[in-house]
């Protein structure tokens, strides 16, 4: 078939859509479907949250991700997240190493003594998430640090983060053949045995 613009059909379908595009072959429900599922990848929570019924939730989100428009228009808005953001999986799963890498030696002079904050390494400063300063003030007033305390990032998450993110734990399939023979007579008399 021949489109408007002189195009076949297949060469229609092969050009590269536009987000809006693709956007006017969905509607309202599967765009928001769509936008709510690249936010957490789950397809039964986004088809609530675009607005179908709890009963029916995980059948369309099963549905809508089999549809070549709506699994298009998914693509082409996690592809405009991550250039307007710079965000690449190689920079998700680098963050992730750092956490799951960086050793407690990173922070310590010797075994009772933290580094000084601006001796510390950029990549142990990355993955504190919490630090905690502890202050007295002397009688002339000056302060003194009495402690300093730092809570780093999950190191564990972080590692079956990369471990999912690269596949490592991923179910792999395997084939087992077993092979057997029987070889058994007997002489049985059926009728006998049927009664």
């Amino acid at each position: 078939m021949i489109e408007q613009d002189g195009t076949t059909e297949e060469q229609a379908e092969s050009k590269q859509l536009t987000l809006s595009e693709l956007s006017e072959r969905l509607t309202d429900k599967q765009r928001t479907f769509a936008k709510e599922y690249i936010l957490d990848l789950n397809a039964t929570q986004a088809a609530k949250r675009a607005g179908y019924s709890e009963k029916t939730a995980v059948d369309i989100g099963c549905e809508n991700l089999k549809k070549p428009n709506i699994t298009q228009y998914i693509d082409a808005l996690r592809n405009d997240l991550f250039s307007a953001t710079g965000i690449t999986a190689a920079k998700v799963v680098m963050e992730h190493k750092k956490a799951a890498f960086t050793g407690m030696g990173q922070f310590l002079d010797g075994w009772d003594m933290e580094k000084d904050w601006n001796d510390l390494p950029e990549d142990a400063k990355d993955i504190l998430s919490e630090v905690t300063v502890t202050r007295t003030v002397n009688e002339d007033g000056s302060r003194t640090v009495e402690r300093v305390q730092m809570k780093r990032v999950s190191k564990t998450e972080s590692l079956k983060e990369i471990s999912k993110i690269l596949g490592i734990y991923a179910p792999t399939k395997s084939e087992n053949t077993v092979e057997a023979s029987v070889n058994h007579t007997a002489d049985i008399d059926l009728d006998e045995y049927l009664k």
